[in-house]
């Protein structure tokens, strides 16, 4: 027989093996299903910061890639003799009557 104390009433009361394993399997139980509950909001937690990461990232590079072909495309303007449309001048249609 085990002495158990009350949380609630703090009085002592007497339990046997059976009950005493059964209240300590429950209580096993409990603490095992927080656990788990605790994990798993902490890896979606994580799961949503890794994702926040990426496209942060992925944002990035975008910019830098568009900024990136900006800059090379103002260059090849700038680099570009003053009168190239008039030596190459835009073909146009000739319409057919």
């Amino acid at each position: 027989m085990n002495e158990i104390k009350c949380p609630n009433c703090h009085k002592p009361f007497q339990i046997d093996e059976a009950g005493y394993a059964n209240i300590l399997k429950q209580v096993r139980d409990q603490q095992f299903e927080d656990e788990i509950s605790q994990r798993l909001k902490l890896a979606e937690q994580q799961r949503v910061n890794d994702l926040a990461l990426a496209e942060t990232k992925l944002k990035t590079a975008y910019r830098d890639a568009m900024a990136k072909k900006s800059k090379k495309s103002s260059n090849y303007e700038r680099l570009q003799p003053k009168n190239w449309q008039r030596r190459f001048p835009k073909k146009t249609k000739k319409s057919v009557s």
